[in-house]
């Protein structure tokens, strides 16, 4: 498990599974792929592997920009899973990630658009309209704007379609 090298210790790298590389191997060339049934599994199975930022307890500058990686990764393999499964009439399925990835930028647009389009697919006209305004709301208050025109617009048609 552990193996003496050049004056330092560290561990067997054959002998331990660290869940950062698994998450990475499994995710960079999934992202390159079209996605598929057996793809969105293996995506899923990424997506357990990140419980959150590496090392987070850690306040070290070089931490960061690797935290920030793996986070970003994380919110795109969400995004291509919700994306998917809103494609193919998974709407319940697709709220999981999009969820997710509001709790992590609650100010993405492009999230909300996504999370709108699953509520609406699902026939929750209520949430649509709770998700909006809670979106409204927050970002007026926390950062003192509008939602773009094109996301109100969004937001218009959807109501319309009720």
């Amino acid at each position: 498990m552990i193996i003496r090298g050049s004056k330092r210790y560290q561990l067997h790298p054959e002998r331990v599974v660290i869940d950062r590389y698994q998450f990475e191997d499994i995710a960079h060339p999934a992202l390159e792929k079209e996605m598929t049934p057996a793809l969105a599994e293996q995506l899923e199975a990424a997506v357990l592997l990140y419980r959150g930022d590496y090392l987070e307890d850690l306040d070290y500058q070089w931490v960061m920009p690797v935290q920030e990686k793996l986070r970003s990764l994380n919110m795109e393999i969400r995004q291509k899973l919700a994306a998917y499964y809103l494609d193919n009439k998974m709407p319940n399925k697709a709220l999981l990630h999009l969820q997710q990835l509001m709790a992590l930028n609650p100010y993405s647009e492009i999230n909300l658009k996504l999370l709108l389009t699953a509520y609406a697919d699902k026939g929750d006209h209520s949430a649509v309209i709770k998700q909006y305004t809670a979106f409204a709301r927050n970002i007026r208050k926390e950062l003192g704007l509008q939602p773009s025109a094109e996301i109100k617009r969004f937001f218009a048609n959807l109501s319309k379609q009720k």
